[in-house]
């Protein structure tokens, strides 16, 4: 019997031992707080989860533009494109905040098609005065196109622009011809951007005039006011012969004017001969004057197809009755040429 008290207090013992034991390991399982409002029991937690679980954890995807309703990860989309790079955008285009390098060169589509439009024959504009007309440049392409400005080979032309022109929109500038001597002016406008194909240049005239001496009525006739002799405002009304040219001056009816004549010129019809009234070589000479400095056409309100060309005089030539005195209007010169042939018609009538 005593041996069996022996076995149970020994038994009692080791399990006091362990029990402490354990909890000096364990440390202590007592909290030191009470829970607080925020904190949440397994069972709410449990509840939270399943909340969650039907929602799917969505990506963007490269072979569609559908994007469904969901969660997103972080995604960068030049990863779920490789194509979107700088080198597969046009130049001036940005998408996603990328800005594109892409040119006409890089075998795009994307191109701007400059094209000019507008009318810069400025016509005859009193020296000294100014003149404006309206420039137009499009963009026929399908990216945007920048303009840097405008430049002028003949300083008598001004206007000038800079700025983006969008695909398939223009712009207008406002050209100015401002002539400061009594000639015709020649020139090119080009317009600098950034273009690929189509054409940045056009080409501006214009003439600078006197007003004091040839007055365009506006009616298809010109008076120089200093010989009194009206003319008609084209030059070359038809390239006839001779005989034909005297007939048509004299049936000419214009403006309620029928009194038109073929010019005489100002010329000594041969040794000892007779001398003609000044009337053709009194065009583009100083004052009129047929011995005055030569000026010529330019700048006049005179137009014709071709001034160059040989014109008839009503005068004969006495050396030969079958020929008459020719004359060209953008030098002055003189000739004999055979009636028969042919030549231009310019009329005059008056003073």
């Amino acid at each position: 019997m005593k041996r069996a008290n022996e076995k149970v207090m020994g038994a009692v013992v080791l399990a006091l031992v362990l029990l402490l034991t354990g909890r000096t390991i364990a440390g202590n399982l007592d909290p030191t707080n009470a829970p607080g409002p925020t904190m949440h029991t397994l069972e709410e937690i449990y509840q939270k989860v399943q909340d969650l679980a039907p929602q799917t954890l969505q990506t963007l995807l490269p072979n569609t533009a559908v994007v469904d309703a969901g969660y997103y990860a972080a995604t960068n989309l030049t990863q779920v494109d490789t194509d979107l790079t700088a080198g597969n955008i046009a130049t001036n285009v940005t998408i996603f905040g990328i800005a594109g390098t892409l040119s006409a060169s890089g075998g795009t589509t994307y191109e701007s098609i400059i094209r000019l439009s507008g009318g810069m024959d400025f016509g005859n504009v009193i020296t000294g005065a100014t003149k404006a007309a309206t420039l137009t440049i499009w963009n026929d392409g399908d990216c945007a196109m920048t303009v840097s400005g405008l430049q002028y080979s003949d300083g008598s032309f001004s206007g000038n622009c800079t700025g983006k022109v969008l695909a398939g929109g223009s712009t207008n500038v406002t050209v100015t011809f401002a002539p400061v001597l009594l000639q015709a002016y020649s020139g090119t406008i080009t317009v600098n951007c950034d273009y690929t194909h189509g054409t940045n240049t056009m080409a501006c005239t214009g003439s600078g005039i006197n007003a004091g001496r040839y007055v365009d009525h506006g009616d298809g006739t010109v008076t120089d006011t200093a010989t009194g002799l009206m003319w008609t405002k084209n030059s070359n009304h038809a390239w006839i012969p001779w005989a034909d040219a005297v007939a048509y001056c004299d049936n000419l009816v214009t403006n309620g004017y029928s009194d038109w004549r073929l010019p005489s010129l100002h010329q000594q019809d041969g040794p000892g001969g007779p001398m003609g009234n000044a009337e053709l070589e009194t065009l583009f000479r100083a004052n009129g004057d047929p011995s005055g400095a030569w000026e010529g056409p330019a700048g006049t309100p005179f137009t014709g197809a071709d001034m160059t060309g040989w014109h008839w005089s009503s005068t004969t030539w006495s050396g030969n009755m079958t020929s008459a005195w020719l004359w060209i209007p953008t030098a002055g010169t003189t000739a004999v040429g055979n009636k028969p042939n042919s030549a231009y018609v310019w009329p005059v009538r008056g003073p």
